[in-house]
């Protein structure tokens, strides 16, 4: 399956990541609303360090570049 889909792209997350749904709420999060890795932590209940490494994650699987890239993303995808 294809990250070019919002399917593919929610399936990348969760393969790889033992935290699937984690990862989808911090995508989901940081493309709503560009928020902070802290603000979205504090939203998630989760560590900073957490979301930056899923964050890092997302980026690395999607060859999304930034948190610009990824709100414009989500929303032509119908993820946000």
């Amino acid at each position: 399956m294809s990250v070019e889909t919002p399917e593919g792209l929610l399936w990348a997350l969760v393969e790889h990541s033992a935290a699937g749904d984690t990862a989808v709420g911090v995508f989901t999060t940081l493309a709503q609303a560009r928020e902070t890795n802290q603000q979205i932590a504090d939203a998630l209940v989760i560590s900073r360090n957490t979301v930056q490494r899923h964050v890092s994650n997302v980026f690395d699987k999607t060859g999304i570049a930034n948190r610009a890239q990824a709100a414009i993303y989500a929303r032509d995808k119908g993820l946000a």
